[in-house]
């Protein structure tokens, strides 16, 4: 046989079955399940202050000391799972060739050959802002802020660094579409669990840890960070009932969304009610591109969102009132009569973090390096934009990498057309819907975590890739 002949046979060769799935192999696949167990955990973590919220009345008093505690041990046993998963990877490549072809298919799995490969982009500049993390901790001092962050928000500078390491890039290589699946329906129905508790709470029973809340919290400490994971839960509903992937899960996603939706009403947190309906936006721009069925679907489902919205207007005076507030500091700012207090406060907290940022823009304050001053000047101790936290954090480089990497993620999501995959689809519909909603919101250990998994599951293989 000629070398020509070898060379057409080799590349006639019919690939292996899993492979033409669009599936890992199978030594690769049993490390799905370490995967998959930060996103996991996390829900469980939620699962069980929720519980404890309801079973425990003596919760209206620890819930502030409680959550973090078990966010401590949560966030050690992802850790865990994640340090085994790299061990694991690094044990299976038996040579620095094999080695740096490895990561590359770690860190850019493909999806239908070379032509729709994920580049490595999003790696590339995620890998710099978790290395300008380090650079900012050497300058400034690794305090005990940059150690544990504030008790409130309990993001230190190793949590940082896992956010990237481990709940973002553990994640990406979750290559099941079943697991995918399971998890973002788990997501779900920890999120359906406390928007029933919520709505008791609000209207039936007095659930004494919510009690003493002046919002609409749930587990949460504020109305607003309950936002952040509302407008999440609402997109994964609307991503499941989008996916048409059986009628039970189309059902689940649809009531679920709904019910999400109506408790994100009555939070009220505006800035929330944008992100989810600018994400719906953007995917419906996406299907009439790609999909006009599937937009004209989606057309039906952002009707009843206008439908729930108008309802939520005349039924509900502070959601007006929110409303009214944001055409208030819509004309303030162009104007510039009185623009501070615009946003609840949030354009001057931005105004006050960018003079800040302006003194320190290489390698900023280090982490809660400005929550002092913030509070002394505002009476708040953060920026309430985590573009903003970042560059005030870690300077304007580091801030400048992570929109970068979402850029980046962002174009990756188009190139390799996402919309093919349901559950990559949906991931990637929540992680921009909380990128959105954290443009006027703070950074929270129960919250930004679960952006970097959705980020990471939005990163992950296709399933079923289209050839052409």
């Amino acid at each position: 046989m000629s070398s020509k002949q070898k060379h057409r046979k080799h590349q006639t060769q019919k690939p292996p079955a899993h492979a033409k799935a669009g599936l890992a192999a199978p030594e690769e696949s049993r490390a799905d399940y370490l995967a998959v167990l930060p996103g996991l955990l996390l829900c469980a973590m939620t699962l069980l202050i929720l519980l404890m919220d309801l079973a425990l009345p003596g919760m209206a008093q620890e819930q502030y000391t409680n959550f973090p505690a078990l966010f401590r041990m949560t966030h050690a046993a992802i850790i865990a799972a994640g340090v085994l998963f790299w061990v694991i990877w690094l044990v299976r490549r038996k040579s620095s060739a094999q080695g740096l072809q490895g990561l590359r298919e770690v860190m850019a799995p493909a999806h239908a050959g070379e032509a729709a490969r994920i580049e490595l982009l999003p790696v590339l500049f995620f890998g710099l802002f978790l290395v300008w993390i380090l650079l900012s901790t050497a300058v400034n001092g690794l305090d005990e802020k940059a150690l544990h962050g504030v008790s409130y928000r309990n993001l230190g500078i190793f949590h940082f660094l896992s956010l990237i390491l481990i709940y973002l890039f553990v994640s990406s290589q979750v290559k099941r579409a079943s697991l995918r699946q399971g998890l973002l329906a788990a997501f779900l129905l920890v999120s359906d669990l406390a928007a029933l508790a919520a709505l008791a709470d609000h209207s039936i029973l007095a659930i004494p840890a919510f009690a003493q809340k002046k919002e609409l919290s749930a587990i949460f400490f504020n109305g607003n960070h309950y936002g952040y994971f509302l407008t999440m839960a609402v997109l994964v509903g609307a991503g499941l009932f989008l996916c048409r992937q059986g009628r039970r899960m189309e059902l689940f996603g649809l009531i679920s969304m709904l019910l999400n939706f109506a408790v994100l009403l009555l939070n009220h947190s505006l800035g929330c009610l944008l992100a989810a309906g600018i994400s719906m936006g953007c995917l419906l721009v996406l299907m009439l591109l790609t999909n006009r069925a599937a937009a004209r679907r989606l057309g039906i489902l952002l009707g009843c969102f206008a439908g729930l919205l108008l309802l939520g207007l005349l039924a509900l005076a502070p959601l007006r009132s929110e409303f009214a507030d944001l055409a208030l500091s819509f004309h303030q700012v162009l104007s510039g009569d009185d623009a501070g207090s615009a946003g609840h406060n949030r354009w001057m907290l931005w105004g006050i973090t960018c003079d800040l940022i302006s003194q320190r823009p290489v390698f900023g304050y280090g982490c809660e390096g400005i929550s002092d001053i913030l509070m002394s000047e505002t009476g708040r101790a953060n920026p309430h934009n985590e573009v903003l936290t970042y560059a005030a954090f870690f300077g304007i480089p580091g801030a400048a990498f992570y929109v970068l990497g979402l850029v980046s993620v962002f174009a990756a999501w188009l190139r390799c057309k996402i919309w093919r995959d349901p559950f990559v689809l949906t991931a990637a519909l929540a992680a921009l819907g909380y990128f959105l909603s954290s443009l006027f919101g703070v950074p929270m250990f129960y919250t930004a975590p679960f952006f970097f998994v959705f980020l990471g599951l939005s990163l992950g293989r296709l399933e079923s890739p289209d050839p052409s």
